[in-house]
């Protein structure tokens, strides 16, 4: 048994004895089956896999445009319901109906619900496979928003298929390499910071790049294995600031929620080919610029919170740039009112086609957290 307790050996012992106990004895499943059956669910079949999305359509009118949000790791669609209720009903939260969307939130490639094409490298192909479920819900044309991985997937349709993306929304700027063109004092302070966390806190990434399946048994046979691998990164990974309380952001309920999908669908081993599949992949990764309409909302206190500038150099029609003075890598979960208020924001600079870029925290004025 290692000893000491707290975190900072990586998962608190007591933390994950009493939140296993309270799985075991105390979590209503049941209640959260029937909150996530309230949302209209389907699967559809996409090149040879079913993938798994809810659908919210406004009651009161069509909805135009229609908005694709993806998730990441090592979350799933369920976390992003509750923006999902804002954008597709903004008149419970104070709006007019015709600030609507017709929302769509997938699952990803091999998570939860979704299958993974069994072939090589499956993953290259989920952009298309987001374009073409698009399509056969009969949105030619949409708007994209996504964080983590899923703004990744997010910023790789905008180079992939620009005609389709009516824009593009994303916390973090997808660019891989810098390019020729020197970096700025605050993008070699950046690249300073990612080196560092590399070497400090990457080592489940690169445990997920290169044996996913060893990681798998354990994770897929242990609920205690799995809660510590992810509870841990919500708590590395979310702001707590400014009283350090994980339950204020991450309820038992949420969390359990998050760990029972992952433990019933037995998908914590596929969820990490994204991870493995990108890193391995021989097909060429270099970064192509983008014309696409983008808008980016940076967290202060997320993982790596990119200058502008390093934005410039990937999108070239960037129309809206705010930076949040507080807020970590789950924002949908920790401020999901400020972001459902900067992706319509952001579908209205799309509308006009014309720069609206904010000030510096701009956007915390006259907004509440959820």
């Amino acid at each position: 048994m290692l000893h000491g307790g707290g975190w900072q050996l990586g998962m608190d012992p007591a933390y994950l004895r009493e939140l296993l106990d309270y799985w075991r004895d105390g979590f209503d499943w049941r209640a959260q089956e029937e909150r996530l059956n309230a949302y209209p669910q389907f699967r559809l079949d996409v090149d040879g896999a079913p993938i798994h999305f809810a659908r919210l359509r406004p009651a009161t009118r069509p909805a135009t445009p229609a908005i694709l949000l993806l998730h990441g790791w090592p979350y799933t669609f369920a976390e992003l319901l509750e923006l999902a209720d804002r954008l597709a009903e903004p008149e419970r939260f104070g709006l007019a109906p015709g600030e609507a969307f017709e929302v769509v939130v997938p699952s990803l490639p091999g998570y939860i619900f979704s299958g993974l094409p069994e072939r090589p490298f499956a993953w290259r192909d989920a952009p298309r496979r987001f374009v073409e479920l698009m399509a056969a819900l009969g949105h030619q044309r949409f708007i994209a928003h996504g964080s983590d991985i899923g703004g990744g997937l997010a910023s790789r349709m905008a180079v992939q298929f620009p005609d389709r993306l009516i824009g593009l929304h994303t916390t973090y700027p997808g660019v891989r390499e810098p390019g020729d063109s020197p970096l700025s004092a605050a993008e070699q302070q950046m690249l300073a910071e990612s080196e560092r966390w590399e070497k400090e806190d990457a080592a489940y990434s690169y445990m997920q790049e290169t044996r996913p399946a060893t990681l798998a048994y354990g994770l897929t046979d242990s609920p205690a294995g799995l809660a510590a691998w992810i509870v841990e990164k919500l708590r590395e990974w979310t702001d707590l600031q400014p009283d350090g309380d994980l339950e204020r952001v991450w309820s038992k309920e949420r969390t359990l929620t998050l760990l029972t999908l992952y433990w019933v669908t037995g998908s914590i081993g596929t969820s990490f080919m994204a991870y493995y599949e990108n890193m391995n992949d021989p097909a060429p990764k270099r970064w192509q610029p983008t014309d696409v309409a983008a808008a980016f909302t940076i967290f202060a206190n997320d993982i790596s919170a990119p200058p502008r500038e390093w934005a410039d150099r990937g999108y070239r029609n960037i129309v809206r740039w705010t930076e949040i003075t507080r807020g970590g890598h789950f924002p949908a979960v920790e401020s999901v009112d400020l972001l459902a208020d900067e992706i319509r924001a952001a579908a209205g600079a799309f509308r006009q086609r014309q720069p609206a870029v904010s000030a510096a925290g701009e956007a915390l004025a006259g907004h509440s957290d959820g």
